[in-house]
């Protein structure tokens, strides 16, 4: 499922819209996304201290338009953009200590002019006449009231709230917000959040103890740090493991972060972030780092705005701080230049092992996500193996970005699309520093594989009913030697020694080659979550593999090619070839007595009395199902009472592949050997193998069979060239 998405519900913590300084957010795109996996009403759970005043609109607007029934429940804090958000609710819901703050969105302004600031407070002035409108609107009131409201930045306690009509009701929950949002950004923040934020930087300390019962901080290892954390807050080792590299790169060391974390009161992964952020605030900058008064390239450039600001949102996205995104901008000018050299940035940072402590993800881990996420396509495309499971409500967008977050790879979590599920493609997870096979490509694979086996099973072929089946170790011409009959068994009067009989041998050439074709799926038909690629492709190119060797058996067969003799496959030399005419019992019996009385290539047994299994043509499907199951005679229609010598003689095969009309006898392949399908290692189902793509911008899958057509003998095949 959706991150956001917790036992169904739709959860809002943290800032709202994108926060590149990597602290818990949300933004629209999020909340979209999230929002097309859910049917039906739904509960959204709010707690943030406020963001960005456009993505809260934006967020606001989505939830307004899902047609389901929305309930807002705020958990903690619905302040500044959080609470226009919680204006969607068609049912607001406030916890017994839970906070609303409504104020004018403000925007920081450095070193503009006079008329710069004036047409930025004409654009915050409509910014807020428009969020009053939709204040007053839940709240019944005027916009001119609304707006006097957002001018005060008022505060609400939870019954305070539904007293002036922003809330609805309040819960019988005893929540208490523990967010540690920096509430002191805002004008009138109550003295109670004024004062956690201050003290936030050592409102986790441990209380005084015995010292014996004080870690040893000395002789922690941030390995064995990371390890207790994670048994202590139930969150994998990577989670942990980014937190603590986060924190040494802001300048902490081990011992501040044992002192950190290594406490009582943090018992959350959640509470573990708050408790870094307020540590981190309260941190004085290093004087040391100069950061760059503007966030753009003094060199000229061909971007506008827009386009520098994406490029800066992408560059956070995938982990890059923004001097480093600045300096990729400066080196390259255009906007498609750039990414290039932010997508290379980012594929060195991932195959560069990190210098601190590294979360180990478990074999065990990965293959169970493979397994399930596998059963979970192939339920989706139709194949009877698959199964429902938690991956079920996952399109191919989210499970690759399910896939690398399994690999290590958190940051995957606000990626931009492209960026992400390329990466998910060709990257895996990181195990003691070695990069291993993509997750995400394994199971494309192993889905695409099972789609193209169905296919090869369900194709309606008939080869396979009257050719055998051999196997090849390799490429290279072989011979299938098949060993003549032994001798007949001579007397042996009283007293008389035996005597040994010699079987003579002869040879046919079997040959094999490699049929293919490749599928190419791309990073959009991920996007686009086009199952075809893993369904309906894979499975037309199994029924295409299978009908590729059909095609070879039958164009033997109707080919006449000679055999090793230098005589053609049917021939008067071979005495299998009968008086041209339309399937009849006269017809039959003649085929079915040159079949029978076929010889050895040693003269041995006068006759070898082969029986035909089988009929085959193109033409003469009904015919022949009249001649095998009438009683009577068909060519002696003046007396009924004469009987069908040929009822049942044959099981009747019809494939149009044979062409005009002539039609075969065929003998039981598992009794003597006529057409050989030879196939690599005996292996006759498709090979599915992938590769990253170089033509395609995303991943190729190659269908590949080994396999060859190969004639071994002509006594057990008879043919009329019909009439």
């Amino acid at each position: 499922m959706h991150w956001l998405i917790i036992n169904g519900e739709l959860v809002l913590y943290g800032t709202v819209g994108s926060d590149i300084w990597g602290g818990e957010c949300f933004s629209p795109r999020d909340v979209l996304e999230a929002l097309l996996l859910l049917d039906g009403d739904i509960t959204v759970r709010l707690n943030s201290g406020g963001g960005i005043a456009m993505d809260g609109l934006a967020i606001y607007t989505a939830l307004k338009l899902y047609k389901g029934k929305v309930t807002i429940i705020v958990d903690g804090a619905a302040v500044s953009a959080a609470s226009l958000i919680a204006m969607a609710g068609d049912t607001v819901i406030m916890s017994k200590g839970a906070l609303m703050m409504i104020h004018d969105p403000s925007v920081d302004v450095y070193g503009a002019n006079a008329d710069e600031l004036q047409a930025t407070t004409d654009v915050l002035n409509k910014m807020a006449d428009q969020f009053a409108a939709i204040y007053a609107e839940k709240a019944g009131i005027g916009v001119a009231a609304a707006r006097d409201i957002m001018r005060a930045e008022t505060w609400y306690g939870a019954e305070e709230a539904v007293a002036a009509g922003f809330a609805d009701e309040v819960a019988g929950l005893d929540a208490k917000a523990v967010s540690l949002f920096d509430y002191r950004l805002y004008q009138n923040t109550p003295a109670m959040l004024t004062a956690l934020a201050t003290a936030s930087a050592s409102m986790f300390q441990p209380k005084k103890a015995a010292p014996a019962a004080q870690p040893q901080e000395t002789s922690m290892t941030l390995e064995q740090l990371i390890a207790m954390l994670a048994a202590r807050f139930g969150s994998p080792a990577a989670d942990v493991t980014t937190m603590c590299n986060q924190a040494i790169t802001a300048g902490l060391d081990l011992a501040a972060l044992v002192a950190l974390f290594n406490v009582p009161a943090v018992t959350t992964m959640a509470v573990a972030k708050d408790v870094l952020l307020a540590k981190l605030l309260a941190m004085p900058r290093p004087t040391d780092v100069t950061i760059p008064p503007v966030l753009v390239p003094t060199v000229a450039i061909t971007m506008s705005g827009a386009d520098v600001r994406d490029l800066m949102n992408r560059g956070a996205a995938a982990g890059l701080d923004l001097v480093s995104v600045n300096a990729i901008m400066a080196a390259h000018p255009t906007k498609d230049a750039a990414l290039s050299a932010i997508i290379d940035k980012v594929a060195e940072m991932r195959g560069t092992p990190a210098p601190t402590a590294t979360a180990h993800v478990t074999a065990d881990a990965r293959d169970k996500f493979r397994e399930g996420a596998s059963l979970a396509l192939m339920a989706k495309v139709g194949i009877k193996e698959g199964q429902r499971n938690e991956f079920s409500g996952l399109s191919l967008t989210e499970l690759a970005r399910e896939a690398l977050m399994i690999g290590g790879h958190k940051d995957a979590r606000r990626m931009d699309r492209m960026l992400m599920v390329g990466t998910a493609f060709t990257t895996g997870a990181t195990m003691s520093g070695i990069m291993t096979t993509s997750d995400f490509a394994y199971i494309l694979q192993n889905v695409a594989a099972k789609s193209a086996l169905k296919g090869y099973q369900e194709a309606e072929e008939t080869f396979q009913l009257w050719t055998s089946k051999g196997s090849a170790s390799d490429f290279k011409p072989i011979s299938r030697v098949d060993l003549g009959l032994y001798p007949n068994l001579l007397k042996v009067e009283e007293g008389s020694e035996f005597k040994y009989g010699t079987i003579g041998d002869r040879g046919a050439t079997v040959v094999i080659a490699t049929y293919g074709r490749l599928i190419a799926i791309s990073r959009q038909a991920i996007i686009n979550d086009d199952l075809s690629i893993l369904g309906s492709l894979p499975i037309k190119m199994g029924r295409a593999a299978k009908r590729t060797v059909g095609n070879l058996a039958y164009g033997i067969l109707t080919a006449n090619a000679n055999m090793a003799d230098g005589v053609p496959l049917f021939h008067a030399t071979h005495k299998n070839l009968g008086t041209a005419g339309l399937p009849s019992a006269t017809a039959w019996e003649e085929a079915y007595n040159l079949m029978g009385k076929q010889q050895d290539g040693d003269a041995i047994a006068t006759a070898l009395n082969i029986k035909p299994k089988y009929f085959l043509s193109g033409s003469y499907e009904f015919l022949a199902k009249q001649l095998l199951t009438s009683t009577s005679s068909l060519t002696d229609a003046k007396n009924a009472g004469v009987a069908n010598t040929v009822q049942g003689l044959v099981t009747p095969i019809t494939d149009r592949r044979i062409t005009g009309n002539q039609w075969f006898f065929a003998a039981d392949p598992n009794q003597y050997d006529t057409i050989e399908i030879t196939y690599l290692d005996g292996v006759e189902e498709p090979v599915v193998e992938t590769k990253d793509g170089w033509t395609i911008d995303g991943t190729e899958l190659k269908v590949r069979l080994d396999a060859g057509a190969n004639l071994l003998d002509f006594r057990g095949l008879a043919k009329n060239a019909g009439a």
